[in-house]
C-alpha cells in the first residue's frame, strides 16, 4: 500500500514538473481586451494592463475622455496599403465619442515591419502628423529592430499619452468640431463658385479645342490607314475592331503626330487586350478560349506591328498558351463545368483561369479534388467582385489570396472595441516603418 503511495506521489510530482517546464518552453500569447488586439501574439500582460489604465484613468481626465485602440498583425490583412487599412479600420470600429470625434488607433504590422497611428477629428491638433517623430522615437524604432515589440509599444503608449497631455488646451470640443465643420463647409462653397467662374470662362476655349481634337483625330485615323505606316496587324483587323482601337487613341494638340508613338501605343492595347480580342477573333484554336487571358506578350512594339494578321500573332504564342493549358488539363473539366452552371461570362473566365494556373502547384492536386476545385475557382471569382467564399479547407494559397479578411470588419478578440463610442476620424494620423 504504501509502495503504491509513494508511486502515485511521484507520478503527481513528474506531471507538476511537465508542467511547469512546458509553461517555461512555451510562450504564452497575449490576450485581448476592450483595447487591445493582439493578433501578432507580442504584447505582454503589462502592456494590455497599461493601455487599459490609459483610457480608463489617464484619458478620462482629459476633455471628453479621449480613446486609444490598439492592434497587431503579423502582416496587414489582405496585404493592404497601411494608410488605407488604418483608416478603414478607425472607421469601421468607431473609436472615440461621437460628438468628440476623439479617438486613435495605433496599428503594428511586425512582420510587414511597418507601424501606423490614425487620429480623431477631434484631436488632429492635439496630435498632428508632425507629431510622429514624439511618438515613435529613434529609440522606440532602435527597439522594433531588435524585435523587442512589447517594450516598443508600451514607449509608443506612453509618448501618445504624453503628447496630448502636453497639447490637451489643442483638444476641440464639440462646439469647436462644429465650428470648424461649418467653417470648412463655408469653403468648400467658395470653391464651387470660383470653379463654376473658371468653367464659364473656360467654355469658349473648351468649344475650340474640341473642334480642333476632332479634325486632329481625323488626321490621325487617315495615317493609321496609310500604306508604310508599319501597322500591318493593325490593318489586318477588322473595321470594328480598328475602330476600338481608333476611339481611345488622342492626337496631340499640336506640333507633328508621331507614328513610332502610335506603334507604341497599338503594341500596348494587345498586351493589354490580348484575351479579350482572342474572344472576338480566335476561332478553331486547339486551345480553350480562356486560357488566351493566362499569358502575357513580350514582343517588342516593332514585332508586334510587323504580324500580317492576328492568327499569326496567335501562332508565335502557341508556347505560353500550352503552358497554361496542358499541364493544368486535369483541372479543365470541373473549370468548365463551374463556369457553365453559374453563366461566368468569357472574359470572367479568362480573369479567374489566369488566377488560377498562376497560383497552384504540383502539390496541390491530390487535396484539390473535382469540389474543392470548384470551390477554388469561386473563391478567385467571388474575390474580384467583393464577396467572400470559405477557402478554410483549401490550399493555403487561395485563403491568402482570396479572401477578405473578416477580422477588419468585426473587431474580433473577446470584448475588443465594447466601449467604442461611434468617432470618426478626419484624415489625420502618420505611418512608418522601422
Amino acid at each position: 500500500m504504501r509502495k503504491n503511495h509513494h508511486r502515485l506521489l511521484a507520478l503527481l510530482a513528474g506531471l507538476l514538473l511537465g508542467l511547469v517546464l512546458f509553461g517555461f518552453a512555451r510562450p504564452v500569447r497575449a490576450a485581448h481586451n476592450a483595447w487591445v488586439n493582439d493578433h501578432a501574439g507580442v504584447l505582454s500582460p503589462a502592456t494590455l494592463r497599461q493601455i487599459a489604465t490609459l483610457n480608463d484613468t489617464t484619458f478620462a481626465k482629459l476633455p471628453g475622455s479621449p480613446q486609444l485602440a490598439v492592434e497587431t498583425y503579423d502582416r496587414i490583412p489582405g496585404g493592404a496599403d497601411i494608410d488605407d487599412f488604418r483608416a478603414s479600420r478607425f472607421n469601421t470600429l468607431g473609436i472615440g465619442h461621437k460628438d468628440w470625434d476623439n479617438g486613435l488607433y495605433f496599428v503594428m504590422a511586425v512582420k510587414d515591419r511597418k507601424f501606423g497611428l490614425e487620429v480623431g477629428y477631434g484631436l488632429e491638433s492635439a496630435v498632428p502628423d508632425g507629431a510622429s517623430s514624439k511618438i515613435v522615437t529613434a529609440a522606440v524604432k532602435k527597439k522594433l529592430r531588435a524585435s523587442d515589440y512589447d517594450a516598443a509599444m508600451q514607449q509608443i503608449v506612453q509618448n501618445i499619452a504624453a503628447t496630448l497631455a502636453a497639447n490637451r488646451s489643442a483638444i476641440m470640443t464639440p462646439t469647436g468640431i462644429a465650428a470648424k465643420r461649418q467653417q470648412a463647409a463655408t469653403m468648400r462653397r467658395i470653391m464651387i463658385v470660383v470653379v463654376e467662374l473658371t468653367a464659364l470662362l473656360a467654355a469658349g476655349g473648351t468649344a475650340w479645342l474640341v473642334i480642333r481634337k476632332r479634325r486632329r483625330n481625323a488626321r490621325l485615323q487617315a495615317l493609321f490607314a496609310a500604306p508604310g505606316a508599319g501597322l500591318a496587324l493593325l490593318a489586318s483587323l477588322p473595321q470594328a475592331e480598328r475602330d476600338r482601337f481608333v476611339a481611345q487613341v488622342k492626337a496631340p494638340l499640336s506640333g507633328p503626330i508621331d507614328l513610332a508613338l502610335q506603334q507604341t501605343r497599338f503594341a500596348a492595347y494587345l498586351r493589354d487586350n490580348f484575351g479579350e480580342l482572342s474572344l472576338r477573333l480566335v476561332t478553331g484554336s486547339p486551345f480553350p478560349p480562356y486560357v488566351f487571358g493566362a499569358i502575357t506578350l513580350h514582343q517588342g512594339a516593332a514585332a508586334l506591328n510587323a504580324y500580317p494578321d492576328f492568327a499569326a500573332l496567335v501562332a508565335a504564342c502557341a508556347g505560353q498558351l500550352q503552358a497554361v493549358s496542358g499541364p493544368f488539363a486535369p483541372y479543365q473539366p470541373a473549370f468548365e463545368a463551374w463556369a457553365a452552371d453559374i453563366k461566368v461570362t468569357p472574359l470572367d473566365q479568362q480573369q479567374v483561369w489566369a488566377e488560377f494556373v498562376k497560383h497552384v502547384r504540383a502539390k496541390d492536386a491530390a487535396k484539390l479534388t473535382p469540389q474543392k476545385q470548384r470551390k477554388t475557382f469561386q473563391a478567385i471569382y467571388d474575390y474580384q467582385y467583393g464577396r467572400d467564399t470559405h477557402t478554410g479547407d483549401l490550399p493555403l494559397w487561395v485563403g491568402v489570396n482570396y479572401a477578405h479578411d473578416s477580422t477588419t470588419s468585426s473587431g474580433s478578440g473577446g470584448d475588443f472595441g465594447g466601449g467604442f463610442g461611434g468617432g470618426s476620424s478626419g484624415g489625420g494620423g502618420f505611418s512608418g516603418g522601422w
